[in-house]
């Protein structure tokens, strides 16, 4: 009996852990398939304006992007972001790691 309450408590921690692990890396992937859809269509406008949009759809999602690290460059038909960030993820009951992100995104427009 006791066997049996030990494995389901050390289940339900692996379980609290994936879940929150996961909701945080979900988090993330929305972020950057944004981040490539906007890069995709921003075709006229200016590496600020671009910028400013990442920063934009950055705070929707509560994504904790500090402006220093972000870069844009645009020109010549290329777009490249590049953004970087740190997420603090709570794996157990008063145990957290931070977890650090990397979105890199080039488009390349063919006119």
């Amino acid at each position: 009996m006791i066997r049996t309450l030990v494995k389901l408590a050390v289940a339900g921690l692996a379980l609290f852990a994936l879940f929150n692990l996961g909701s945080v890396y979900w988090d993330h992937y929305q972020f950057q398939d944004a981040v490539q859809e906007m890069a995709q269509f921003a075709e006229n406008e200016t590496a600020e304006q671009i910028r400013g949009k990442v920063l934009d759809l950055a705070a929707a999602r509560e994504i904790p992007l500090d402006p220093t690290d972000l870069t844009v460059t645009h020109g010549n038909h290329r777009t490249e972001v590049t953004a970087t960030y740190s997420r603090e993820v709570l794996l157990l009951p008063r145990y957290s790691k931070v977890w650090d992100f990397t979105v890199h995104v080039v488009v390349i427009t063919l006119h």
